[in-house]
């Protein structure tokens, strides 16, 4: 692998300044998460969320007890849910971004030399060793046994052979082999990215407090 890895060119450190400057740092790009206690005040001051209450304060206050009990009854459960898929979502985020490594081994300079996984980029030349966890998609210019899981993307979890060529995505795990390859997309570029960012927009969609109001 190191005479593999000598005929191929990495970046020089100019060139991938320039490309960190183009494409960003290499990471998920996270919304800040709110704790519960945020998270159920935000429900609460839903417009639908908001009018449910003022009507069942209003009912109250009129002697309706009744018709103010079943707005209130009505509000929590359905407010509750919304709650609980976004601690879901939260989750969901925190134990995908918990599979990148820090660092990561790419050839800048025609040296090969360890770096923030943030600060790869596009056209690096990857070192891909059994035990990484890929930081970036691409494809790869040498392969040697690499067998890899994709159950992160897939959810296959059968083990999945790569040959010079294939593509690698981040996420996913190399469980043997090794090889080279040549970085294409990072962070929310990658499809690994993708994932995290669809996780993101789950509160940016219609709550089921505001499907069921409709």
């Amino acid at each position: 692998m190191s005479t593999v890895a000598n005929s191929l060119t990495g970046l020089t450190t100019a060139e991938a300044r320039v490309q960190l400057e183009k494409f960003g740092t290499n990471q998920l790009v996270v919304e800040e998460r709110r704790r519960l206690f945020k998270q159920f005040l935000n429900v609460m001051k839903d417009p639908m969320g908001l009018m449910l209450l003022t009507l069942a304060v209003v009912y109250w206050i009129a002697g309706e007890h009744r018709d103010a009990i079943i707005l209130f009854v009505a509000f929590f459960p359905v407010a509750l849910m919304d709650v609980l898929l976004d601690v879901k979502a939260d989750r969901a985020l925190s134990k995908l971004k918990e599979t990148f490594q820090d660092k990561c081994h790419v050839i800048r300079d025609a040296v090969l030399q360890q770096i923030s996984s943030r600060d790869l980029v596009p056209r690096d030349l990857l070192l891909i060793e059994k035990g990484n966890t890929l930081p970036a998609d691409g494809f790869l210019e040498s392969a040697e046994a690499l067998e890899v899981n994709e159950a992160s993307l897939t959810g296959e979890s059968e083990p999945v052979i790569k040959l010079s060529g294939d593509r690698f995505f981040a996420g996913t795990q190399v469980l043997s082999g090794r090889a080279m390859g040549r970085v294409e997309f990072t962070g929310k570029q990658t499809r690994f990215g993708d994932l995290t960012q669809s996780l993101n927009e789950i509160e940016r969609e219609q709550t089921p407090l505001q499907r069921s109001i409709q």
